[in-house]
């Protein structure tokens, strides 16, 4: 296996009818960015953040380029964005309108933006 092996909790709120112009399924709300896979686990990621307000460190060059950063200041990690995850999801969905297709995973939303807890509303297929 590889990467940190992160697991993420999906809470199911409700599941509706379809709607026409909304995307299904969609992210309503999440919290905090998912750490980046391979930074280490736990306290990579601890580390990470540490470098990263650092710029002094002899590694934040090397984090911000891995990152695919130009500056440290491009990640938040208090920051999430459900926009961006419904755009994983609609993407996902629209490729199999039954929702037969695989989930999204982490390496799909930018690391960023990913989050440690989504919450969601999933609506039947049609």
């Amino acid at each position: 296996m590889s990467g940190d092996d992160w697991e993420h909790d999906i809470l199911i709120e409700d599941i509706a009818e379809p709607q026409h112009r909304l995307p299904s399924p969609r992210c309503l709300t999440g919290r905090r960015a998912c750490p980046p896979e391979d930074c280490g686990g736990i306290w990579g990621y601890d580390y990470l953040i540490e470098i990263l307000a650092d710029p002094h460190h002899e590694e934040h060059e090397d984090r911000l380029e891995w990152l695919g950063l130009d500056s440290a200041d491009q990640f938040d990690p208090e920051t999430f964005d459900p926009a961006q995850v419904n755009s994983v999801l609609s993407a996902r969905a629209s490729r199999s309108a039954a929702l037969s297709g695989p989930c999204p995973t982490a390496s799909d939303i930018p690391p960023w933006n990913r989050t440690g807890h989504w919450v969601t509303a999933l609506r039947s297929p049609s």
